[in-house]
């Protein structure tokens, strides 16, 4: 009798999403709260190392060929879509070794929203946050796809931008409106007859 083995895959977009997380999204909530990620208690899932990810030596091995292609750095195939080479990365380069990402995605909203998981991720919150942060770092388990309405306009920067943006599009339409009166009221040349 022949027994077949299916590794289960890790999923790039969902490991991708658990890395940037990781790798931005909570150093910044630690260094907003001044805290160090050796702080976290060893309870805390998000305490280990990125140096653990499945997927950590394979994210740079895309290069971007052309507008529809993608190149495999390791082996060199080309591929049509980032999905496949997204699998072919996972089927062909990667081992088993160390923590698929994806697994997260039990408790950490992964690209949808779902209330099941939203509350096993406040659950997990409160083993990695006292009870000061938890109402604040709990607004991370609730996905909500990012919009350009999501800015937080108190932020210098991003207040900036939008007026220099509104700015900008204000002066190109008064140009434009400028023109087109110009072109409107140029006198017209009379022709005089030749006797």
């Amino acid at each position: 009798m022949i027994i077949f083995v299916l590794a289960s895959l890790c999923s790039w977009d969902s490991s991708s999403e658990i890395h940037n997380f990781l790798n931005t999204t909570l150093p910044t909530i630690l260094k907003t709260y001044n805290l160090h990620k050796e702080q976290l208690p060893d309870t805390c899932p998000f305490k280990i190392s990125l140096k653990e990810d499945r997927l950590a030596d394979h994210y740079n091995l895309i290069k971007k060929e052309t507008q529809s292609s993608y190149s495999c750095e390791k082996c060199g195939k080309i591929f049509r879509s980032e999905t496949g080479i997204h699998k072919h990365i996972i089927t062909n380069h990667v081992e088993d070794k160390g923590i698929c990402l994806d697994d997260f995605c039990e408790f950490f909203p992964c690209g949808e929203s779902n209330e099941v998981v939203s509350n096993r991720c406040k659950a997990i919150m409160s083993f990695c946050f006292e009870d000061v942060l938890l109402g604040k770092i709990v607004e991370y388990c609730d996905f909500v796809e990012a919009s350009i309405w999501d800015l937080e306009l108190e932020k210098p920067g991003y207040l900036i931008l939008v007026i220099l943006s509104i700015v900008i599009c204000f002066i190109y339409y008064l140009l434009l409106w400028v023109e087109i009166e110009e072109k409107n009221f140029i006198p017209k040349k009379i022709k005089r007859k030749a006797f």
